[in-house]
């Protein structure tokens, strides 16, 4: 592909598929898993979990992990405690289509034109930020 076809992004938009709360044991918080599918990345999926903090976070809220030879990445972020119980309530409830979510990372990655990713080797990401997209009736 010529230099012109590949952009760098600094944002992967998900579309939520599924989502479960985990309660582990009887003194652990609570965290949310979500199955995803990628929307500006072609062909793949991501495994996002999401856990509550009460301290906010400073820079990173997280870190997006890409495998060079899966179409599956692993997310692990962290959300004040108040909105992360609003993102649960929002999700509980029926939607008209899937929620969407769109992480902002600190470095770029580098997608075609016809969103394929070009990572040689795997990589992390950190999140700086997370941005959702809750559909309403």
């Amino acid at each position: 592909m010529s230099r012109g076809e590949w952009q760098p992004t600094r944002t992967v938009q998900m579309s939520v598929q599924t989502a479960e709360q985990h309660i582990l044991g009887h003194a652990g918080p609570p965290e949310l898993y979500l199955t995803t599918a990628l929307i500006s990345i072609a062909r793949g999926t991501c495994i996002l979990q999401i856990r509550p903090v009460t301290q906010p976070q400073v820079g990173a809220v997280g870190t997006l992990n890409i495998a060079h030879d899966r179409p599956v990445m692993r997310a692990d972020a962290a959300l004040p405690t108040d909105l992360f119980e609003q993102l649960i309530t929002a999700l509980c409830r029926p939607l008209p289509r899937p929620a969407t979510v769109i992480l902002l990372l600190n470095e770029p990655l580098i997608v075609s034109v016809n969103g394929y990713l070009d990572i040689a080797e795997d990589t992390e990401r950190l999140i700086t930020d997370l941005s959702w997209v809750l559909p309403l009736q």
